[in-house]
């Protein structure tokens, strides 16, 4: 005995007004909502196994940072860039589990490891790039530190801010909006060739981060039964992975 395969169950119709002028076409397909919460909780655990991996590496890496003194050779902007890419997936990820319920604990799972990657690890890491670079500040006393810290705090998220108009001006145009996300390592590799740096980052760090974080673009960009139902472009997500992996060998 097998199961009857019940076809996809879809939807069109049009609807016309001669009078006021206009002329709407609706097209719908029934989602199967055990298929939807299927790809859900496996698109989940892709994702928080990359979250965990990434974690493991910013630990290490800020480990090499302290052992070796070299916090000032770390880009600043290339942390905090990874940092805001990261709290734009935290949110994604909540808001997608607050409007569909049924992936609600599956997502929420996962834009909890990505809050935990930007809001305690990242931030830990930019805060000790930013007291290397200005130790006096963090030496004057509680108030210059109070302050410090509000001046950091504040043009970090003005850039969370000032990246969402970006980003909504850019909705139109995927392949420029997908390459500027995906420019991460390029504050680094400015860094390094003003300032002449060499290997401040450990290269297991650099390949690991590079391949987590391409988890996502590759995920909707090149599966063609993606859990958002986005149309796959091949191109793009080939562009991407030469993109980031291009930035990974200059680094």
């Amino acid at each position: 005995w097998s199961p009857m395969q019940l076809e996809p169950t879809w939807l069109a119709g049009n609807v016309t007004s001669s009078g006021c002028h206009f002329r709407i076409e609706i097209n719908a397909t029934a989602v199967g909502t055990k298929e939807l919460h299927q790809k859900a909780v496996r698109y989940s655990i892709m994702m928080t196994v990359a979250s965990f991996i990434q974690v493991l590496l910013l630990v290490r890496q800020m480990e090499y940072t302290t052992q070796r003194n070299s916090a000032t050779q770390v880009s600043l902007v290339c942390i905090a860039y990874q940092s805001v890419l990261d709290s734009y997936l935290c949110v994604f990820h909540i808001t997608t589990g607050i409007v569909v319920d049924s992936v609600f604990s599956a997502f929420t799972t996962t834009a909890f490891f990505k809050f935990m990657i930007f809001s305690v690890f990242e931030l830990r890491y930019i805060l000790m790039i930013y007291k290397a670079r200005n130790p006096r500040a963090f030496q004057d006393g509680w108030n210059a530190v109070r302050r410090e810290l509000s001046t950091f705090y504040t043009r970090f998220y003005g850039i969370l801010f000032l990246g969402v108009v970006v980003i909504f001006q850019l909705r139109g145009r995927p392949a420029v909006l997908v390459l500027l996300l995906y420019s991460f390592w390029i504050p680094q590799i400015v860094h390094n060739v003003v300032h002449g740096h060499r290997r401040p980052m450990l290269l297991r760090y650099i390949g690991g981060i590079s391949a987590t974080r391409l988890v996502f673009p590759l995920y909707v960009l090149g599966c063609p039964r993606n859990f958002f139902h986005a149309a796959p472009s091949y191109p793009l997500a080939a562009l991407c992975l030469v993109w980031v992996a291009a930035q990974g060998a200059v680094l």
